[in-house]
């Protein structure tokens, strides 16, 4: 097998003798090649080269931001995606059932690629950003923005700089509206339901995998329902006051019940969904901000990533 991995050098556990760890423990079973990203959707091009190149796998090492920009060169086609977490926070590596450990993480993909364990599932796509398990419209885009914009905070208190940010973020959005379309649920051999319509506050989450982020050792569990291999759950606000973000971050954090606040609303198992506003809103995919818009459109993409597990 041939496999290339990307690694993120400013990612908090790529450092170079790691780097070099992981490449030498897989070239035991792989030709490996190594690239460094070295500016902002570097990995996208790096992966869809190998694609090109028809390359078996594309390993992303780093943080979720690396994941998800290879996954924009990579979903669609067959060379493979592989994990490993070198973030800080690592979802969707622990969404596949990665150890948060590097070198457990290292050990479970070697024996994949040895083995040639593979798995395909859907992908979502938000526009034309591909996302591997979730987007944010409003209120935690605009959280995932500021955090960016403080590289320094984010290296040095970690994901507190996230809570820290949200209180500004509340204040931005909490006069905004979003309209909510949801498409069709799919139908796996019943009636499809009818789409329905819903106008929320300025926050809104959609879901293809569970849990949708993690603090600390906490998976957030906004859509509980989302896996994998199904379509898009999408979890959404009807009030931005600071109790009720209070009351929904301990639902989400504590329980696996989250819609039953008042304040929470959405749809499971959808094939897509259109979101409106009356001006731009920030936009992320799997925690990366990729600016703003009036329509988002997310859809569900049967099996457009090919993963190495």
């Amino acid at each position: 097998m041939h496999i290339a991995i990307v690694t993120n050098p400013v990612a908090r556990r790529t450092r170079p003798h790691l780097t070099r760890w992981v490449a030498d423990t897989l070239a035991d079973v792989a030709k490996v090649r190594v690239v460094a990203t070295t500016h902002r959707n570097h990995a996208s091009e790096i992966a869809a080269d190998a694609a090109e190149a028809g390359l078996d796998a594309v390993v992303a090492l780093g943080g979720d931001g690396t994941v998800n920009e290879v996954l924009q060169g990579l979903a669609g086609t067959e060379t493979r995606l592989a994990v490993l977490p070198g973030g800080s926070t690592n979802v969707y590596a622990r969404i596949l059932g990665m150890p948060h450990s590097l070198v457990g993480a290292t050990s479970i993909l070697r024996e994949a690629i040895e083995t040639d364990r593979t798995r395909r599932v859907p992908a979502g796509r938000a526009n034309d950003r591909w996302f591997a398990w979730c987007v944010g419209y409003g209120f935690d885009a605009v959280v995932v923005e500021e955090v960016e914009r403080h590289p320094r905070m984010k290296r040095y208190v970690g994901q507190p700089s996230y809570l820290i940010h949200g209180l500004g973020a509340r204040m931005r959005m909490r006069d905004e509206v979003i309209r909510v379309h949801a498409g069709p649920a799919r139908p796996e051999g019943r009636r499809a339901e009818a789409p329905e319509s819903a106008s929320v506050a300025g926050a809104v989450v959609i879901c293809k995998a569970d849990p949708y982020t993690f603090l600390g050792p906490l998976p957030s569990r906004m859509c509980p329902e989302a896996t994998l291999e199904r379509g898009l759950d999408c979890t959404a606000m009807t009030d931005l006051s600071l109790r009720s973000l209070i009351q929904v971050m301990r639902k989400a954090l504590f329980t696996r019940d989250v819609r039953s606040l008042p304040s929470v609303t959405g749809w499971h198992d959808r094939e897509h969904y259109d979101l409106y506003t009356d001006h731009p809103m920030p936009v992320h995919t799997d925690g990366d901000p990729v600016g703003s818009t009036q329509h988002l459109h997310v859809e569900v993409v049967p099996d457009a990533i090919n993963l190495v597990v």
